[in-house]
């Protein structure tokens, strides 16, 4: 097979006005369709490279947002931790101020540790403690708002515990 000969046609193209005419009008339909082709290809090619800018584009406006929020979190977190040691703040100026009144440091020092007066007996039941101290022969008691204990004075024991 590979040694046959191929003949030539014999059948021959016209040559004529109306063939030209055709010829023409294909070229031109196949040039049409060629830029056609060629603009489909471009247009795709713009919106492709359209379409990966706005992905990365969006992908950072994705991550800004997320990002802002992040911080807008650790924002309100600040605030909450500064509203709390502000008042913290106050809490303690405030005993800053009390420590430096001497009647109230008396009074916590007789109160957490039990101490009193010389001359004094501290008695300390049900949740209040009375001080009961010799006022020309009658005894005063004073009201501090404490826990149940009962507590002598330590020089007052050690006096009595030399006396006998």
């Amino acid at each position: 097979m590979a040694d046959e000969k191929v003949q030539p046609a014999k059948v021959k193209r016209l040559e004529n006005d109306y063939t030209r005419q055709l010829d023409h009008q294909q070229a031109v339909q196949h040039h049409t369709r060629w830029l056609g082709r060629r603009r489909m290809r471009r247009a795709l090619r713009i919106g492709l490279v359209f379409a990966v800018f706005a992905l990365i584009l969006g992908i950072q406006l994705i991550r800004t947002n997320a990002s802002l929020h992040k911080v807008n979190q650790q924002v309100v977190t600040s605030e909450r931790q500064l509203t709390k040691t502000k008042a913290e703040n106050t809490q303690l100026d405030l005993k800053v101020k009390q420590l430096n009144n001497q009647d109230y440091v008396a009074q916590l020092i007789r109160s957490k540790y039990y101490y009193s007066k010389s001359g004094r007996l501290s008695i300390v039941y049900l949740g209040t403690m009375r001080v009961m101290s010799p006022q020309n022969s009658d005894w005063k008691i004073e009201t501090l708002g404490f826990d149940f204990f009962i507590c002598l004075n330590r020089r007052d024991f050690s006096e009595s515990a030399v006396d006998s």
